[in-house]
């Protein structure tokens, strides 16, 4: 059993319950613990989509029959998934049913949700991820849970906030809106404050996103782990703070946090019913009665994670190794190489104790590549640009082949590939054949 997933899904059901009563908030509150003070776990369709998603990796499914599993397994006809399963009974299948007649394809339902596949498929946890996400969304609502997974999937043990945030702009497609948030989440590092003044500006700086999108959410997530001193309690407190849909928000973030740097103290879980609650979207599943056979469910189906470097390098990975949906031909562009750290005009300020002045609009440098004498010393620098006081990981050289390395970089290609294709294709199985339509 692979104990970090067991704390991170403990983890979520904790963060779930505390930011439940903070639904729509839009101003900053400070939270100590619950409140109030709960007497069993809140239930979600997230979470009870983790048991279909479960047993979909144990049978080795593959992630274009996500949509069909998702339809038969699931009944749930609010917000966004409403209109995606709408679409799976019209035989759209994922991506296309998120994007189709979809008003609210951008909303912050996959957030979670998807997060599991960095658990359970670590190795295709961006592809699994997408077509997860694209059952009910698309673009942003896509793209952000994707390349969340993705970032957690490929993270060495003990990875800084900052780490993570690198791992997950990697893949953005430059159009996100993340990269533009991006100056604002790394700003005043350090400082107590910064979590509040992020969250009450948010609406000011961002105008026009709503803070139940995909965009606040995923922006929620991140200000509390980037603010948290690597602290799984700090991290789901803070981030239950901002409000929002801070449900969804505040499990991923205790999960994150958790699967990164170790639980929060166990009074969270302690004080709550041991009973596992299920939602009324079940179908055809009998729930796990408890919420250690939950967990343990999750845990037990998840591979002990490997030590892996997001880093990239000039040579181009295999063709076998970044191969995504053989059925259907991606447009070139997609296959042109994408910039790793978002777009051109972002600057990513340094760490500090003191309050500084955000400035979305000044220039910054790409990431450069390492060169083949970086790659032989130690320690192992995430972003060989930033100067020698940042965050370093120090691997041996011997735990680091170079198989290894291209499998990483072949992973972040992988998902930006998988980011930038159009979603107007859906594939289905006839007779064990599997036949995916584009619609022009």
């Amino acid at each position: 059993m692979n104990q970090s997933v067991y704390d991170a899904t403990i983890a979520a059901i904790t963060g779930l319950t505390l930011g439940s009563p903070h639904v729509g908030r839009n101003n900053f509150q400070r939270l100590t613990g619950y409140s109030p003070i709960p007497h069993r776990m809140n239930a979600h369709a997230s979470l009870d989509t983790w048991l279909i998603w479960q047993k979909t990796a144990e049978e080795d499914k593959s992630p274009e029959s996500l949509g069909s599993l998702f339809l038969e397994g699931i009944e749930d006809h609010t917000d966004e998934t409403a209109y995606g399963l709408m679409n799976l009974r019209r035989g759209f299948g994922s991506p296309l049913s998120g994007h189709q007649d979809n008003p609210l394809a951008n909303g912050s339902r996959a957030l979670l949700r998807s997060l599991v596949w960095a658990f359970l498929k670590p190795e295709e946890a961006a592809k699994y991820a997408y077509f997860d996400s694209s059952i009910d969304h698309a673009d942003e609502g896509v793209w952000l849970p994707a390349a969340l997974a993705h970032a957690v999937s490929i993270l060495p043990p003990v990875a800084t906030a900052t780490m993570l945030w690198e791992a997950f702009t990697a893949v953005l497609p430059s159009s996100s809106l993340m990269h533009r948030v991006g100056p604002y989440l790394l700003e005043n590092q350090g400082h107590h404050e910064a979590t509040q003044i992020f969250a009450n500006q948010f609406s000011s700086r961002f105008p026009g996103v709503d803070r139940t999108s995909i965009v606040a959410s995923t922006s929620f997530v991140l200000i509390g782990l980037i603010h948290a001193d690597m602290n799984a309690e700090k991290a789901m407190l803070l981030t239950a703070g901002c409000g929002g849909q801070s449900d969804l928000t505040t499990a991923t973030s205790a999960a994150i946090g958790t699967y990164l740097w170790g639980p929060p103290p166990p009074d969270y879980i302690g004080s709550l019913d041991d009973s596992y609650i299920a939602t009324h979207c079940l179908k055809h599943l009998t729930p796990p009665t408890s919420i250690v056979e939950f967990a343990t469910l999750i845990a037990s189906s998840s591979p002990e994670k490997s030590v892996v470097i997001p880093f990239t390098t000039e040579e181009e990975p295999s063709e076998e190794l970044i191969e995504i949906n053989p059925a259907i031909s991606l447009p070139e562009e997609a296959l042109e190489e994408q910039p790793i750290t978002g777009t051109p005009d972002q600057e990513v300020p340094e760490e500090s104790s003191d309050v500084t002045a955000s400035n979305s609009d000044s220039d910054s440098e790409a990431l450069s590549p390492p060169s083949e004498k970086e790659l032989e010393e130690e320690p192992i620098v995430v972003n060989p640009d930033q100067e020698s006081d940042n965050q370093t990981l120090s691997v041996p050289n011997s735990e680091i082949s170079l198989t290894t390395q291209l499998e990483s970089q072949a992973k972040v290609k992988q998902a930006q590939i998988l980011l930038t294709q159009e979603p107007n294709f859906t594939t289905i199985e006839v007779a064990g054949i599997k036949v995916t339509p584009q619609y022009l």
